[in-house]
């Protein structure tokens, strides 16, 4: 004999919930004040197939408001779309809406504006309160793979929170994505060979697509030891002047982005009509002061807008993992000065915000392997100090698209 069924009331709900999910903010207000229009955003246009049994399945065509400069579904609303998938498919199968502890997702190939997607969620594990979760996002016509998500959730908010109505708290969204990095190295070495002096100075620089630059010096006479380093050292000089430039420029872009989510990998804001396109960019970090923008770290703060709040008036988790994210590409970006696009990105929540409270982000590059870059983004509260979530993305080169195979732009 297996489990019992479910009550069907449980199905039900799951349903509506979804269904319901991009149209709590359908007048662009919510409540006519403009609180919890993210809620609109990452399920636009759902249409639920099934709800039960603690499985989900629903789909949507990628609207030209959640995709990024490429025209690709944009890592962050992916993660949001996921995390309600998730809280669905727990719905139907427990009545409640879960929170999130911690949550992860994979990226394997991008799905494009107007282009049809499937997400599949089922429960797949209990321990105690604890609920594991995965959804599959497949694209609808040819199934090819485009993400993964993995989450634990539970019945009871994490330290902090203070709410009453647990089923009605949105559950965390994440997401997240991180870059090829290529640390800034200057490394000369003198050498003698059949009878020449070779200075060969080799400087890594953070240029586009990341490629080393290797500058050769051949001197025909062997020059006295005190001309040798001074040649080196002007060398040198030159060399490190012209890396700090590009590190000063790359981080002045990364700001810009950061503050108008318009601008280009070149620092150029776009033509105002495509506004739209950049809606989810410019609705979670809007109004961020950045207060430090430099080679491998970027840190900015922000007061928690009402349309970023969820039914509790706390700040939503897709709207915290969509604006990590954005801090991790400018961080990785500072570094790597090219298109990026996100490998895996997990995040851990450990606090709630409460609407107009103030944060601080501080996202860090931490390391590369290969290609691959690793950033990690702090949030904590301004006031207090306190921790409210820890993001951690890889990233890698973007995926190829005419604009970007032969040049760099956001």
């Amino acid at each position: 004999m297996g489990d019992p069924a479910p009550p069907a009331w449980m199905a039900a709900a799951a349903r509506k919930w979804l269904e319901d999910a991009g149209a709590i903010a359908e007048d662009g207000a919510g409540a006519g004040d403009g609180r919890r229009a993210f809620n609109a955003l990452p399920l636009f246009g759902v249409r639920v197939s099934l709800a039960e049994r603690g499985r989900a399945v629903c789909s949507l065509r990628v609207p030209a408001h959640l995709t990024d400069a490429d025209g690709n579904w944009h890592a962050g609303a992916i993660a949001a779309a996921v995390d309600d998938v998730c809280a669905a498919a727990i719905m139907s199968v427990e009545g409640i809406i879960k929170v999130s502890v911690h949550y992860d997702i994979s990226y394997f190939a991008p799905a494009k504006h107007h282009e049809e997607v499937e997400m599949d969620g089922r429960v797949v594990d209990q321990k105690g309160r604890m609920t594991a979760v995965t959804t599959e996002v497949r694209k609808k016509e040819s199934g090819e793979l485009v993400a993964i998500g993995r989450q634990w959730m539970t019945t009871s908010r994490p330290k902090g929170y203070h709410g009453s109505k647990l089923w009605a708290v949105a559950p965390l969204g994440a997401v997240v994505a991180l870059t090829n990095v290529w640390n800034g190295k200057d490394d000369a070495d003198l050498y003698s060979e059949d009878g020449l002096t070779y200075v060969s100075l080799l400087v890594l620089l953070r240029v586009q697509q990341g490629y080393s630059c290797l500058t050769e010096y051949v001197v025909r006479k062997r020059p006295r030891s005190n001309q040798i380093k001074h040649t080196q050292h002007k060398h040198m000089d030159d060399a490190a002047a012209e890396a700090e430039a590009l590190r000063l420029r790359l981080a002045a872009i990364a700001r810009k982005w950061l503050e108008d989510p318009r601008a280009d990998y070149a620092g150029n804001v776009t033509d105002a009509a495509s506004q739209k396109r950049h809606a989810l960019n410019s609705l979670v970090l809007g109004g961020a002061r950045i207060s430090l923008s430099e080679h491998g770290r970027v840190v900015c703060s922000f007061h928690v807008p009402p349309p970023l709040t969820d039914s509790d008036g706390t700040w939503h988790a897709g709207a915290l993992a969509a604006a990590v994210d954005n801090m991790c590409s400018a961080v990785v970006f500072t570094v790597v000065g090219a298109p990026t696009a996100t490998v895996h990105y997990g995040l851990s929540y450990f606090s709630p915000v409460a609407c107009n409270e103030e944060v601080q982000l501080d996202g860090r590059v931490v390391g590369r392997k290969g290609k691959l870059t690793a950033a990690v983004v702090r949030v904590r509260k301004m006031g207090s100090g306190e921790l409210v979530a820890i993001g951690r993305q890889w990233m890698t080169p973007a995926w190829p698209t005419k604009s970007n195979k032969s040049r760099s732009s956001l």
